[in-house]
């Protein structure tokens, strides 16, 4: 359940850094001459599909043609999001939305291809859901506070 929450907060993390870069015009600031290179041993490696589909099948116990449909959607799911990425239409506000509907249209579209048993310790989500149950709301912040 961990790697699925794990996985989860990489790719909404992945997302949420994609949809900042259109916001500093696009362009990647050139590393200082001056400085040497920093080794990138400490960097995680990205991960493939391949590799993600495989923690996903050892996690959740997935079949052959379960680890083929759920590659299908993780490939279907890569290439939206290098269209979003690389749409100029949309405001920074936006393309987060978007990346999360994609994310959560990534998960239903898992799910179904799941059995019960598997949809039971698949919920990606869960971290977010929590996260958001416990922020206060805009009605909770204009109440007026109890004098002193």
């Amino acid at each position: 359940m961990r790697l699925i929450k794990r996985i989860s907060g990489l790719c909404f993390a992945t997302c949420m850094m994609a949809a900042a870069l259109p916001a500093f015009g696009g362009q990647q600031a050139a590393p200082a001459p001056e400085q040497p290179p920093q080794p990138a041993a400490h960097a995680p490696k990205p991960s493939t599909l391949d590799e993600r589909v495989k923690r996903l099948a050892r996690a959740l116990d997935l079949t052959d043609a379960q680890q083929v449909e759920v590659k299908k959607v993780l490939v279907q799911r890569q290439q939206e999001m290098l269209r979003l990425r690389t749409d100029p239409s949309l405001t920074g506000s936006q393309r987060v939305e978007q990346f999360r509907m994609l994310q959560d249209a990534t998960v239903e579209h898992i799910r179904a291809i799941l059995t019960d048993e598997q949809k039971k310790k698949y919920d990606p989500l869960a971290a977010r859901k929590a996260q958001q149950a416990n922020q206060p709301n805009v009605e909770d912040w204009i109440k007026p506070s109890p004098p002193n």
